[in-house]
């Protein structure tokens, strides 16, 4: 809805000053990496807000992509951004580490604990 993407964009951008804030404070380290690998990210908010206004009426916008074309557009798109956003990723130890603590999770342990609860 076009509104509420707007909305949503400028709750996002309240946020930049807090994450500027960190970078400055550990000294702009990882800065670079970190824009290139979200670039498909700021490009994908600017083409839902612009689809957004273009779409159908009902959901706020001004008709010229009419129901469903708008909501096809939308789908092709956003596995087009999907990709883009993959393929950019920033892999870290960090996520190496999450692998490894993910694999050495027993998921038995925990449906115990759920069924002791009922």
């Amino acid at each position: 809805m076009w509104p509420t993407t707007v909305k949503v964009i400028l709750v996002i951008l309240l946020g930049l000053p807090f994450y500027f804030y960190f970078e400055w404070k550990t000294g702009w380290k990882k800065t670079r990496n970190q824009f290139t690998g979200s670039f498909w990210m700021i490009g994908y908010l600017i083409f839902i807000s612009i689809i957004s206004y273009m779409g159908s009426t009902p959901f706020g916008g001004q008709n010229w992509i009419p129901y469903p074309l708008d909501f096809v557009v939308i789908i092709i798109s956003s596995l087009v951004f999907y990709k883009w956003g993959i393929s950019s990723a920033m892999v870290t130890k960090d996520l190496h580490n999450a692998k490894e603590v993910n694999d050495e999770i027993n998921l038995e342990d925990f449906e115990d604990e759920d069924n002791k609860d009922k």
